[in-house]
């Protein structure tokens, strides 16, 4: 954070507004005792006026000088974080300031008229006293004030998700008011399309915080693409209490946070379909537990029925044959071909293109953990930077494959541009999820590439291969797709 952003409190409008308060009370003091018609006063609310109110300016505007000193100097407690401090002033407040300085300039200008004169000094004490303690009063409960933030696991892409804020106040003495705890989310452009740099602000208002205590708020946020967003820094606001002076503190608190893919449904129509024709392709299946199948319910004898799965305890009871019915449990391993390509001169129908295919690549393998989670699954992902992944489908295994994917970049070039030459990345991934992907695993290829090009593509995986192996093309029309992926609407 540079000072440009940010400044601390000797510098800025913070400094400005010490010397304002120091000068104020050191004219209205000398004032008093320079001028023998106040000062042989007999009106005791003279002398409270212009040496209590001149006084006290004068103190304000040393403990805020004293208190940026100590702050600056790193007074602060165990765990806190770096701390930067900025003031600003509303309409309201500037045109406040605009009447003091009319004031003041009228009090020392008017000596034909000493009784309009001290008049105008004595209405601008009594008007500059409320606007320094508010800035005081503010700067004494941003001082004593931490803010943190809780940030989920991870996040969905287009789904709300809430971050917990938690205020503290350490001061010993007084509560906190009307504090306004504001975040800053900053993507840093690994999703295609995504605006790098791009900045969302959210927050959330706290009413009071008691001395000594701690309360928690929180915000919900929805982000529409996945990649690698910061959270950082938080700023703690306030007007309190009469709103003249807002001052912030800066907390220099950051955090990462990875956005997966936007996760569709699979719908079971589609996926008995493929899987219909996936068996109509013989490939042995090694059994992964003690049962290939599950029970599912009881019925009545069928003639045909095999006499071992009558269930006698059932029978007996009803008086009429009753069979165990199982529901065949498909355990397929599978194995995901995922091309990333963008065109030299890509557009956002493009861009889109590269997010619907990743998206489609993570609801495979969430589905896949969800209904073979003793399967392995394979990902051969070609991008700007080509890797290969496998492991069992649990839920540890699925949360890095979608971070992989949310942080995948595209490759830009030709569409007809060799992926796997010799000695490339591209070639070393494609051995690698060859090596990895079990013989019984259904193979799906997900490219970006035009259909045309898509032969030339599965040859040159397929070229790799230790055995001959069959690769199935997935067509990103949307038309065809929702079919059998439904995704849900972007929040």
């Amino acid at each position: 954070m540079s000072d440009g952003a940010f400044s601390n409190p000797l510098k800025g409008r913070n400094q400005a507004m010490a010397i304002f308060a120091l000068v104020a009370g050191l004219v209205m003091v000398t004032a008093y005792y320079t001028r023998k018609q106040l000062y042989n006063s007999s009106n005791a609310l003279t002398f409270v006026i212009y040496v209590g109110v001149g006084g006290l300016l004068i103190l304000i505007g040393l403990r805020m000088i004293g208190g940026g000193v100590l702050a600056q100097s790193g007074r602060l407690r165990p765990g806190q974080i770096v701390r930067w401090y900025r003031a600003s002033m509303p309409g309201p407040a500037l045109a406040y300031l605009g009447i003091l300085f009319i004031l003041l300039v009228g009090s020392m200008m008017g000596r034909a008229s000493p009784a309009a004169s001290n008049m105008l000094l004595l209405t601008f004490g009594m008007m500059a006293g409320p606007f320094v303690v508010n800035g005081s009063i503010t700067f004494s409960m941003l001082r004593n004030a931490v803010a943190r933030r809780r940030l989920p696991r991870h996040a969905v892409a287009s789904e709300p998700f809430t971050v917990d804020l938690r205020l503290e106040n350490f001061s010993r003495f007084f509560s906190s008011w009307m504090m306004t705890v504001r975040d800053t989310i900053q993507g840093e452009g690994q999703g295609a399309g995504q605006s790098k740099g791009q900045e969302w602000s959210a927050g959330s208002l706290f009413t009071r915080v008691g001395r000594l205590s701690s309360r928690e708020s929180l915000y919900q946020i929805a982000i529409g693409r996945r990649g690698r967003y910061r959270f950082g820094p938080l700023q703690i606001t306030s007007r309190f209490p009469m709103g003249l002076v807002e001052r912030s503190v800066v907390l220099e608190d950051y955090q990462e946070l990875i956005v997966f893919p936007r996760i569709g449904r699979v719908v079971r129509s589609g996926s008995h379909h493929r899987a219909e024709q996936a068996d109509l392709v013989h490939q042995p299946n090694a059994r992964r537990g003690t049962h290939d199948d599950e029970f599912h319910a009881l019925r009545e004898f069928r003639p045909g029925d095999a006499p071992r799965a009558i269930h006698w305890k059932t029978t007996a009871r009803r008086n009429e044959l009753m069979v165990r019915e199982f529901e065949q449990q498909r355990r397929s391993d599978l194995t995901v071909w995922l091309d990333l390509w963008l065109p030299l001169n890509a557009g956002s129908l493009d861009r889109q293109r590269v997010e619907l295919a990743v998206s489609v690549a993570a609801t495979l393998f969430s589905d896949q953990g969800r209904h073979a989670a003793d399967s392995t699954i394979t990902l051969g992902l070609f991008a700007e930077s080509p890797r290969s992944a496998t492991g069992f489908a649990s839920s540890a295994t699925i949360e890095t494959f979608l971070t992989t994917l949310a942080v995948a970049a595209p490759a830009t070039g030709p569409a007809g541009a060799d992926l796997i030459s010799a000695g490339s990345p591209g070639r070393l991934v494609a051995i690698e999820t060859w090596g990895a992907s079990p013989r019984s695993a259904r193979m799906m290829l997900i490219s970006t590439r035009p259909a045309a090009v898509w032969p030339q593509l599965i040859a040159g995986f397929t070229s790799v291969a230790p055995v001959p192996r069959s690769i199935e093309p997935v067509d990103l029309d949307p038309a065809r797709l929702a079919g059998w992926i439904e995704f849900p609407e972007a929040a």
